[in-house]
């Protein structure tokens, strides 16, 4: 047996994980329950799909629990999520639902040695703090960069997100240039931010039309320094994602 708080239950395993930040509850109904952990086969059709480690089904008072977003994407279900109305939509998404660019499976994808993944905090050089989004860092003599392909089959209408260096950069002296994001749509080009200045002062606003678009690559680089005596510092593509 196993013990975790309900809200971190109800996030990641009713949910499937369904979001990087879970749904939140308020904290009077917290409670502590124990949940056995289940090595559940999965079979859709006769063909056995294993699910992934941190969606793990569990029985509690009987009941048992699946991981919802395993088992509609094995449908080739997409599922989506409504904030506003903490409304779950399987399949046919409601106008407006929000799909974070983490939660999407990438086509293809390459990554830098400077690359630093899915963000857990990241605090900007006005202060702003975003809880979505991926961070990628300079090094000495070298780029860190993120280079996506998500497969949309025309499903979205318009990718959002913010750009903004780290708090670091504030520390440093002045750059013109610490990065840029580049966006195709079926291999043209849609949104070019040009180059991020370390000094700005307040996030960019990135709003790119997907209508009809089958496909988007995205590319987020981070230029290096050539000055070993500064340390790293990360640049944010920032609350990244994808509106039906």
């Amino acid at each position: 047996m196993k013990t975790f708080k309900a809200r971190h239950l109800v996030a990641s395993f009713m949910l499937g994980s369904l979001f990087f930040s879970g749904v939140g509850y308020a904290a009077s109904s917290l409670a502590m329950i124990e949940v056995n952990f289940l090595p559940l086969k999965y079979y859709f059709d006769g063909v056995e799909k294993k699910a992934p480690d941190d969606q793990k089904g569990f029985t509690y008072k009987g009941t048992t629990y699946v991981p919802l977003r395993f088992v509609a994407e094995s449908l080739s279900k997409k599922v989506g999520y409504d904030g506003k109305t903490t409304s779950i939509y399987v399949g046919k998404q409601k106008e407006g639902t929000v799909t974070y660019m983490e939660d999407m499976k990438t086509h293809t994808s390459d990554t830098g040695y400077f690359f630093d993944g899915p963000l857990t905090t990241f605090e900007t050089n006005t202060g702003a703090k975003f809880i979505h989004g991926y961070a990628t860092y300079n090094g000495i003599y070298g780029e860190g960069f993120i280079k996506n392909e998500y497969i949309l089959d025309g499903q979205f209408s318009k990718f959002e997100a913010y750009l903004a260096p780290s708090l670091d950069w504030s520390k440093k002296p002045k750059s013109d240039n610490v990065g840029d994001l580049k966006l195709y749509a079926d291999d043209k080009l849609i949104y070019s931010s040009g180059a991020i200045a370390s000094d700005i002062q307040e996030p960019i606003k990135v709003d790119a039309d997907l209508k009809g678009a089958l496909k988007l690559r995205v590319e987020f680089t981070v230029k290096p320094f050539y000055n070993t005596s500064y340390n790293s510092a990360y640049v944010g593509l920032l609350d990244a994602k994808f509106i039906n």
